[in-house]
């Protein structure tokens, strides 16, 4: 976990790096990958149209800003790098709130650049906006 991984994510193979790091924590910390991936398959069940949701509603929002064609992904955040968050923080599952990611990708980065005056907007859920404007066109 401490070698491959993170040279899977420096080479740009950040599936393989997700899958390293899935591995070596089912082997390390199992009872606390199997706590975490009930926790996520519970939230799945009962929340099952939250992301196409949230999706849908990002995409309508950047249409009305002037942003169409912009491509919107949501996925749900990795076991292991949810509990690597919550002994980062200390904290329990429970509280943490963000459990799944949201990705808009631009074709000009400065077309998402904040506009003076500008509110964040509710998601739908609770869900809170984008915390972090990542730049890097060839990030993943």
């Amino acid at each position: 976990m401490d070698i491959y991984a993170p040279l899977a994510e420096r080479l740009g193979m950040h599936r393989m790096k997700d899958e390293l790091e899935d591995l070596a924590f089912a082997e390390l910390h199992a009872d606390a990958r199997a706590s975490i991936r009930a926790r996520l398959d519970f939230l799945r069940d009962t929340g099952a149209t939250v992301v196409p949701r949230i999706l849908a509603e990002l995409n309508r929002r950047l249409e009305e800003g002037g942003l169409s064609g912009v491509a919107v992904s949501g996925r749900e955040k990795s076991p292991y790098s949810i509990w690597r968050k919550m002994q980062r923080k200390n904290v329990a599952f429970e509280q943490l709130s963000d459990v799944m990611a949201f990705r808009i990708l631009v074709d000009e980065h400065r077309r998402l650049l904040p506009r003076p005056r500008h509110h964040p907007f509710r998601l739908p859920c609770g869900a809170r906006p984008v915390q972090r404007l990542h730049l890097d066109p060839e990030a993943e």
